[in-house]
């Protein structure tokens, strides 16, 4: 190693070696310059490159032995932090080397167990503490953990790797961590202690560990009718068939909830193969999962908790499983008290397709044939641009084709092909988009359609439902009379209703216009990235994000945000607008112009956007 150090040192210091020689030669000054050129064209390259990996590995040693910072941006997915980190918003971590994580940090991590994916968990104990987690609270060595950041201060119950009621000590070198959301948190309870080494990030956030009073958490009833169309709500959000619940799969898991809660602590290594299981009881499937965890939850929690439960909250919304089963029996393990609750999904050989799926496309079909006649009828209102309605009916009519294949699938009892299986997923999007198409023919045209009937009919036909759409519009009225406080708080409001992706993403919308002429910017860019995160389809929040770029004098990222806006929907006024300030700012005045006249050109009655024009026209 010294010899090799010695080499690259050698390598690194020879030119410059070289050409203090070159000048303490008598050479004239033409033969030391050429020579110089000589030097450089011979070492450059290596020279170059040899020092720039000298400042990397400086840089990486630095870095590693925890001398220097180095601030890492994530944006995060999910909501198993709440109420302390929101989803879709951005954490700066520090190095794990410089700042040491203690008990009350917020780490980020990856192992194995995450399956290569990075986790944002706080640490709840370190290496030689004792954990004992007792009917909903956390014990430290005995003592009752106080956790004011605790979500709804929700109580926390083991599972299939921390027990209740078993006490366990955090090996050496590693950490306990936990989601302050408990209910949707996939954390050491199921995936063990988390290694040190295994940190890449930290925010210290001062937390001190308290004792904490012994909470009184009342035993809840889990009505498993209401857990299962819970789901099935969440999968008609995305197109997909509800599950069906099988008497065969729920003889099975409530066999498999009360073998587990009599053999808590070993049943993973003496239990026995779902799938030999459902063979063995003559059960024709393609494909079964089971999913195992421990709980005191209603309905309503256990659907948050499955949809955050890693590995597993995609299966439920997976068009693969089409049957359920679910059971939960209650276990006594020391002195606690919690119910073992066993879920099987399987994609049975048959579909067996319930009344309720065939019924479902029959209305399916029925609403598109009635919203095509509607609209033709519109075609005979002279105030409405005919050929924006034919649009529509050429989509609605590609949506009824595609929907008469689905049934006819259906009725033939047969699973869809792989390519039927392609057309299914399309048809979500395809649904999105023609709602989106829609709302914007109904926020243009709502003067013109005065028949209160025909309004009503399309109106259903809008994003999410009814209740959320007259809460959009009135957030959008108080946006129009510039009451940004109350807007805020409507916008808000909007969110709770939201069901959807689409929903959320307007919600957020709104509240980041809020924020933004709140001057609050911090909040308007986390709320418009959240909104185009759930929507990458939505234009809107590019325009208000490229406004924000252009006023803090980041006339590149404005120009880039404008051009997605343009990109995403080229008949937006407003984003061919904010693309000609861009090019303005950044001195192109033909481009600028060429943008600001397509604005124009879309919606001559702006004030904003003819005298946007006109001064960009005056002033370059």
């Amino acid at each position: 190693m010294k010899t090799l150090i010695n080499v690259i040192l050698a390598i690194l210091i020879l030119p410059l070696l070289l050409i203090k020689e070159n000048f303490s030669t008598d050479r004239g000054l033409g033969k030391k310059i050429l020579f110089i050129f000589v030097i450089l064209f011979v070492f450059g390259f290596t020279w170059i490159r040899g020092y720039g990996n000298l400042v990397t590995a400086t840089k990486l040693i630095l870095y590693t032995t925890g001398i220097t910072d180095k601030l890492t941006d994530v944006l995060v997915h999910g909501e198993s932090m709440l109420p302390t980190i929101k989803s879709g918003e951005t954490l700066t971590l520090h190095n794990p080397k410089k700042f040491k994580p203690e008990k009350g940090d917020i780490v980020s991590f990856k192992n194995i167990e995450t399956s290569g994916v990075y986790y944002v968990k706080r640490i709840i104990a370190t290496d030689s503490e004792q954990i004992l987690l007792e009917n909903g609270t956390v014990k430290i060595n005995g003592q009752v953990l106080g956790e004011p950041y605790v979500y709804n201060n929700s109580p926390t119950y083991g599972n299939t790797y921390l027990l209740d009621c078993k006490p366990y000590t955090v090996p050496k070198g590693k950490v306990a961590v936990m989601g302050d959301n408990r209910i949707a948190s996939t954390d050491s309870r199921i995936i063990g202690f988390i290694d040190l080494k295994d940190i890449d990030g930290v925010i210290k956030t001062g937390v001190k560990p308290t004792v904490g009073d012994v909470p009184d958490y009342t035993t809840k009833d889990l009505d498993i009718n209401t857990f299962i169309g819970n789901l099935n709500e969440k999968r008609r959000e995305k197109f997909l068939a509800p599950l069906s619940e099988n008497e065969l799969l729920t003889q099975e898991a409530r066999e498999k909830s009360k073998f587990i809660s009599e053999n808590v602590s070993t049943w993973k290594q003496i239990g026995s193969d779902i799938t030999q299981n459902l063979e063995n009881k003559g059960y024709d499937f393609l494909l079964a999962q089971e999913i195992v965890t421990m709980g005191n939850y209603d309905a309503a929690e256990l659907t948050k908790h499955v949809l955050e439960l890693f590995p597993y909250s995609q299966d439920f919304l997976s068009d693969k499983y089409f049957e359920i089963g679910v059971s939960s029996t209650l276990t006594q393990f020391g002195s606690c008290s919690t119910p073992v609750i066993v879920i099987i999904l399987s994609w049975p050989t048959n579909p067996n397709y319930s009344q309720e799926v065939i019924d479902g496309w029959n209305k399916e079909i029925n609403s598109l044939e009635s919203l095509i006649a509607t609209l033709k009828s519109l075609k005979s209102n002279q105030s409405i641009n005919a050929s924006e309605t034919d649009a529509l009916i050429r989509d609605v009519t590609a949506l009824l084709e595609q929907a008469h294949t689905f049934r006819n699938i259906i009725l033939e009892d047969r699973w869809p092909t792989e390519a039927e299986s392609i057309l299914t997923e399309s048809y979500q999007q395809k649904t999105t988009d023609f709602q989106g198409k829609l709302a914007d023919y109904l926020n243009k045209y709502s003067g013109q359609i005065t028949d209160p009937s025909i309004r009503n009919f399309l109106d259903q036909f809008k994003w999410g439902n009814p209740e959320f759409n007259v809460k959009s519009e009135n957030t959008k009225l108080l946006f129009g009379q510039g009451k940004y406080e109350e807007q805020l708080k409507s916008a808000q409001e909007l969110l709770a209703l939201a069901k959807t992706d689409p929903e959320k993403a307007i919600a957020h919308y709104w509240q980041g216009l809020a924020y933004y002429n709140l001057n609050n910017m911090t909040s308007a860019k986390t709320n418009l990235n959240q909104a185009t995160s759930l929507d990458p389809t939505y234009a809107g929040p590019y325009v208000t994000l490229a406004a924000i770029s252009f006023s803090e004098g980041n006339y590149q990222q404005g120009l880039a945000n404008a051009q997605k806006c343009v990109e995403l929907d080229p008949n937006y006024g407003w984003c061919h607008n904010n693309l000609g300030l861009a090019y303005a700012y950044l001195g192109q005045k033909d481009a600028a112009i060429r943008e600001l006249q397509k604005a124009v050109e879309l919606d001559p009655n702006s004030y904003v956007f003819v005298n946007n024009l006109t001064r960009i026209k005056n002033e370059l």
